[in-house]
């Protein structure tokens, strides 16, 4: 063979061998080739992961006035080193707010060392201590504070005590509720107190407000004003309707387009905004003549009154009566919610005489007694109108 074709021939095969390799390397048509990827070790990252973050704590301790943050963490089963050393770093966390632990895996002596410490602090601020070796780092970050009061109303008797235990009310608070009932007989009790609600969890303040609907109809007020809850005037009858509920109004009796149906309807009654579970009261006192499910109203309480009108009280969630009892003027009847022919929480009340529906006026406050004052009226009508919210644990 020629040397120019002995060239020529070496040429083609080492092309041919190098186009083989390519053709190995990149696999079938239409595949990426497959690059080798170096093992690269994360970067490291101050405090916890998002994982950890989001993890829930391992355990939560309630935190009372009397109670140090150390002897609360030994109780908890936190290693006597790290009980001090976190005690030390956090300071004293704002009582009433919940302190929430996070422990790493168990050590093989049983230890459990802790990792993360969040509780709440004044001002809305979050404080939240990390494992840094042996000591921990402190933090504090600005949350989110809600401070709508929590109203609560009540059904008086025997299970009121029980009720505000329920309500996680603190025992100064339940023990004043309880002092200015005394031994008057309660039908039920309208109660506003100062909360604060934030991401650290959430704690009650003063009592803004007490209501005392007594069986014989009549009323007892207190109001908060220089520090202390005081009466409002004296004992006295209540005069009209009470509202059902501490919500607003909004739709009154008339022709309307029904939001289910969807066609023009009477409407019979006035409806009032609420939330589900809200407790609802009886407007005047009576005789239950109907308690139970009726249609499209749902779970429905009707009574009769000696004025030969009647009541009415539809979309309940639950019912607090029985049909025949006799019940005084703001007992509770029941809760709001959303049975029967309902877009959503609400209470649909009627009011009527014979078939003629009646538009209700109601005594949203008081009228001025004895020992009041037309500022202290003027400042009981703003915080009964104020919105509201029920208690953390009944909120839907």
């Amino acid at each position: 063979m020629p040397r120019l074709s002995t060239f020529a021939w070496s040429l083609a095969c080492l092309t041919f061998g190098v186009g083989a390799i390519g053709y190995a390397a990149t696999g079938t048509e239409g595949e990426k080739p497959v690059l080798p990827v170096l093992s690269v070790a994360p970067a490291a990252v101050d405090g916890p992961s998002l994982a950890e973050r989001l993890r829930a704590p391992d355990a939560v301790l309630p935190m009372p006035e009397d109670r140090a943050l150390g002897a609360a963490l030994l109780d908890a089963g936190t290693a006597s080193l790290d009980a001090a050393l976190a005690s030390v770093a956090a300071g004293e966390p704002e009582p009433g707010k919940p302190v929430r632990l996070w422990f790493a895996p168990a050590l093989p002596n049983g230890v459990r060392p802790l990792e993360r410490i969040e509780f709440g602090a004044a001002a809305g601020r979050k404080v939240v201590l990390t494992r840094t070796g042996e000591d921990f780092t402190r933090s504090e970050t600005t949350e989110r504070v809600d401070t709508t009061p929590v109203r609560l109303r009540l059904s008086g008797g025997a299970e009121l005590a029980g009720k505000l235990v329920e309500a996680g009310l603190p025992r100064d608070l339940r023990d004043l509720v309880s002092d200015r009932i005394g031994r008057q007989e309660a039908a039920s009790v309208d109660l506003i107190v100062a909360h604060e609600q934030t991401d650290s969890g959430s704690a009650y303040g003063a009592p803004l407000y007490l209501g005392l609907h007594l069986a014989d109809g009549s009323m007892r007020r207190w109001l908060h004003r220089n520090g202390a809850l005081l009466p409002l005037g004296s004992a006295a009858p209540t005069s009209g309707l009470l509202p059902p509920v501490p919500g607003p109004v909004t739709s009154q009796p008339g022709l309307r387009l029904h939001p289910i149906l969807r066609y023009l309807r009477w409407h019979r009654g006035t409806d009032f905004a609420a939330p589900a579970g809200t407790p609802v009261q009886a407007a005047l006192g009576g005789r239950v003549a109907e308690a139970g499910w009726r249609g499209g109203y749902g779970r429905t309480v009707r009574l009769v009154h000696a004025d030969g009108s009647a009541t009415l009280y539809a979309h309940l969630r639950s019912i607090a009566v029985e049909e025949g009892a006799e019940i005084p003027q703001g007992a509770i009847i029941g809760e709001v919610g959303a049975s029967g022919l309902a877009t959503g929480p609400h209470l649909h009340f009627e009011w009527r005489r014979g078939t003629d529906t009646l538009r209700p006026a109601f005594a949203s406050a008081p009228a001025q007694t004895a020992g009041s004052t037309p500022h202290q009226a003027a400042r009981l009508q703003a915080l009964l109108a104020a919105p509201f919210r029920l208690p953390p644990e009944r909120r839907s």
